[in-house]
């Protein structure tokens, strides 16, 4: 390619990036969450199908045909996988007069933090959060929206939550703490991320990120937020412990060997690296998959409209 450029006499007036949408891990085990709804006792509408191939598989997106009714009155979750180690699982809201029974259940209706943890399934309540952690070590994290800026992190073996707090400016700020037990991110253990941890010290999102890029979990809080500013998002967002996904069971385990989606640094770094002109000779220590576009516009003169698009320039221009 570069021969090829040099004979046609472009090649000094091209500019070369070479990055990657997310990198990729071995896994060893397979957890089914269409599986472990069912065991759970809900009735899960199967939003994944498999179609086999000989030497790979090809997945095959099902949705829903029929009567709205017919959806309410058959189903009450349902989960939807991606990359393989994370799911978005969604449930059916409940509303309940007191301690009474359910009066009204609809997937009209969010179900609230307090209807996570006591929530009507197969003739009894259950705290669905515990309820996943206990069922599989394959389940890593399952993370929640209980407030407008607040998100909880569950794991086995404690809980951590995400504040933040959005300035009129656009500044986003981000505020971690433990809330039980061991810290789900493994935050409160890193010198460099101490004394920001159970400190009530605010840090915008990008120095989050400096922070925490060469950790396990690099870049958790933004991301973990983001999956939730969605109106389509899910209930509770799934992230699969390390060497596990969440391929459906009508796959052969010998298929997906290799997986993505989750949070940890195997799953998420990927290169980014721009040559030509306009582009000074640096190393930076951290950047995002989204700042490449608007780093290329303003390598060709454009300036990226903030509000129009995610990411911002990286400091790699003349």
């Amino acid at each position: 390619l570069v021969e090829v450029l040099r004979q046609k006499g472009i090649f000094e007036k091209t500019i070369f990036v070479l990055t990657a949408d997310h990198a990729m891990a071995r896994v060893e085990h397979h957890l089914t969450i269409d599986g472990v709804l069912q065991d759970l006792r809900y009735d899960v509408y199967q939003t994944t199908r498999f179609t086999m191939v000989e030497e790979w598989g090809a997945f095959e997106s099902n949705f829903w045909r029929g009567r709205r009714r017919n959806l309410d009155r058959l189903y009450n979750a349902l989960a939807l996988w991606g990359g393989n180690s994370d799911a978005l699982v969604y449930l059916k809201g409940q509303q309940r007069d007191g301690e009474r029974p359910v009066i009204e259940a609809s997937w009209d209706l969010r179900p609230d933090d307090e209807n996570l943890h006591h929530y009507e399934v197969g003739g009894t309540h259950v705290d669905v959060v515990e309820k996943l952690l206990l069922y599989s070590p394959g389940i890593g994290m399952v993370v929640t929206h209980p407030g407008e800026d607040r998100f909880e992190i569950h794991s086995a073996s404690g809980n951590s939550q995400i504040v933040r707090r959005i300035h009129d400016d656009g500044t986003v700020l981000y505020r971690y703490d433990i809330l039980a037990g061991e810290d789900p991110l493994r935050y409160a253990t890193e010198p460099a991320l101490a004394p920001f941890v159970n400190t009530g010290e605010w840090l915008d999102h990008r120095r989050w990120l400096e922070l925490t890029c060469t950790l396990h979990f690099p870049d958790a809080l933004h991301r973990l937020v983001n999956s939730f500013d969605s109106k389509r998002s899910g209930d509770l967002h799934l992230i699969a412990h390390d060497d596990w996904d969440f391929t459906p069971h009508f796959g052969s385990k010998h298929v997906l060997v290799g997986s993505h989606g989750g949070l940890n640094r195997h799953h998420s770094i990927v290169p980014i690296m721009f040559y030509g002109p306009g582009v000074r000779p640096v190393q930076l220590l951290t950047g995002r998959t989204v700042d490449v576009v608007p780093t290329l516009l303003n390598l060709v003169g454009i300036t990226a409209d903030p509000n129009q698009i995610s990411g911002v320039p990286l400091d790699i221009i003349e």
